[in-house]
């Protein structure tokens, strides 16, 4: 690979360097410019010279004609403000150093230069990666051997690689990207099975948190904890660059290990996600968030695709829309159903109060809407003059956070008597929308016996029920049973049909056989088992019947 030497030349007070004798590479060398033995060793195929317009030239030129060397200038002003150390720093990196493999030399530097020169090499190192550093020597001559007189060279290379240490670490700390601090201590840890197991766990950790496998994140990071044994940690912590990140990488792992909830780790994923600028990132993981929180409030696997999808998902959809039968209909839910659902999430309502229903489901509405809309920015159907403003929606992420975790922790702390009944109403509106049908008793006869009580003693007093006939009716009234039935079964079109019989049993065949010429299906016939006081479910079906 190409060799370039870059060195810097300044004006000393004397008007000339004094010599000084330099031990590089075994061999101590007496000059008065350090430049000369690099060109000797390194023998690269370009040399620049930094200067300001007052640098000795005229004495570099003399010492070249002797020496035989060829270099290119590059003038520089003294760098007496920011301006000035900016346009030293530019000038620098617009050097062609494509391909090049570079030696840097600052001992005759002064002022600004030297930094300016390190900070375009750090620029080389993190921005330029076609160029590469191979040396940044100084050549101390104020440290000479007082018997000697040999002058250290000092190497600040170890300088670059603090710097890459550093910038691993905030890769990681802020963006979970670990890709360079695993390559730094991959090249710092010994080739053994331990060492290897902990940079594997490291690097399952870090791909879970760029993919966004929020489910896996606390699982990768105890694995990363379990590897990080004592003779792995001692090796690490012998690293002294290593040693300052070791309590933030720590941190990390607690933050996303702690005995917590799923929802809550996931929470917190979302946070750290949006403190770290990664809003889409955050935006995607509090949605699974309140989807997370649901299944865990209804005691549900959360990690199960249909408890997410098929039933916390729909339950917060019709939660937003209660009181939006279009939008109920919109799902295909009979009329019967989107009834139940609004009688059911009303008294649900009434159970943790309407102010903490409508945050929950303004917040369960508002982040949906915010993750469509970044996770399909393509198809949202957008007109030209249509414009979502990125520093709102940040505003209303930073918001959504925190009021997530004040509501859920406002529905956690109900008393154990709300919490039970708040639970209990989302599982009857859960039934519901998997398509569990609403029961409506038809009371054939009522009067004769005290049927509504013994009904409601069984099922509950919030059944639903109708009266078809009261008291014995005579068989003429055939047609007023007929009609008055299907009144009924229209009236709750999509419920499930009990027939609670009493009196004669003719009538009850009528209810029977209307029920199941409109719905085409046996309705449910109660029997009354006097031994035990409660009713027997039946279904009629002949077919059934013979099996």
């Amino acid at each position: 690979m190409p060799t370039t030497l870059i060195s810097v030349i300044g004006k000393p007070r004397s008007g000339r360097y004094n010599h000084a004798k330099y031990r590089l590479h075994d061999e101590v060398i007496e000059t008065d410019f350090f430049f000369l033995p690099l060109l000797k060793h390194y023998q690269p195929q370009k040399f620049y010279l930094i200067g300001t317009q007052d640098s000795i030239w005229t004495i570099v030129d003399q010492v070249r004609e002797q020496e035989g060397f060829d270099y290119e200038s590059v003038i520089v002003p003294f760098g007496i403000n920011a301006e000035e150390i900016w346009q030293i720093f530019e000038r620098i990196v617009q050097l062609p150093l494509e391909g090049q493999e570079l030696i840097i030399d600052i001992t005759h530097g002064f002022r600004a230069i030297p930094v300016a020169v390190f900070m375009a090499v750090l620029y080389f190192q993190t921005v330029k990666q076609d160029v590469w550093v191979k040396d940044i020597l100084y050549g101390n001559y104020d440290a000479r051997d007082p018997h000697t007189g040999i002058a250290p060279v000092v190497h600040l290379t170890s300088l670059l690689d603090m710097n890459e240490w550093i910038r691993a670490a905030r890769r990681f700390v802020q963006y979970g990207d670990g890709d360079l601090l695993i390559k730094k201590m991959a090249t710092r840890l010994p080739d053994e099975k331990p060492y290897q197991a902990f940079l594997k766990a490291f690097r399952e950790f870090v791909l879970n948190l760029q993919l966004n496998f929020v489910s896996q994140i606390p699982g990768a990071a105890r694995q990363l904890q379990t590897t990080l044994q004592r003779e792995v940690k001692n090796s690490l912590l012998g690293i002294p660059t290593y040693r300052l990140l070791h309590p933030l990488i720590q941190e990390r792992l607690r933050m996303f290990t702690c005995d917590e909830p799923e929802w809550k780790k996931q929470w917190r994923v979302a946070d750290w996600f949006f403190r770290n600028h990664q809003y889409s990132q955050a935006l995607i993981v509090l949605r699974e968030t309140l989807i997370t929180f649901t299944c865990n409030l209804l005691e549900m696997n959360a990690t199960n695709i249909k408890n997410r999808e098929s039933k916390a998902s729909h339950l917060h959809t019709v939660m937003v829309y209660k009181d939006d039968k279009r939008e109920l209909e919109k799902k295909k839910y009979t009329k019967i159903q989107i009834e139940e659902i609004q009688k059911k999430l009303n008294e649900a309502e009434k159970t943790i109060g309407q102010e903490l229903y409508d945050q929950w489901t303004k917040l369960i509405l508002e982040v949906s809407e915010a993750r469509n809309t970044v996770g399909h920015a393509l198809m949202r159907g957008l007109s030209k003059n249509e414009r979502i403003n990125p520093e709102e929606q940040i505003h209303h992420l930073r918001e959504w956070l925190q009021e997530s975790l004040t509501i859920f922790e406002k529905l956690l702390g109900l008393v154990d008597q709300s919490k039970n009944r708040l639970v209990q109403q989302l599982n009857d509106v859960l039934a519901i929308i998997e398509g569990k049908h609403v029961r409506v008793f038809l009371i054939v006869n009522e009067g004769i016996h005290p049927i509504l009580l013994d009904l409601q003693r069984q099922y509950g007093e919030d059944i639903r029920y109708e009266v078809i006939t009261r008291g014995n009716l005579g068989l003429e009234e055939e047609l007023e049973v007929v009609q008055r039935t299907r009144e009924v079964v229209q009236k709750y079109q999509g419920a499930e049909f009990v027939i609670v019989p009493s009196g004669l049993p003719y009538l009850i065949t009528v209810v029977y056989n209307t029920v199941y010429q409109i719905t085409s299906k046996h309705p449910i016939y109660l029997q009354l088992d006097r031994e035990k006081g409660c009713y027997v479910e039946k279904i009629l079906d002949p077919r059934k019947l013979m099996i």
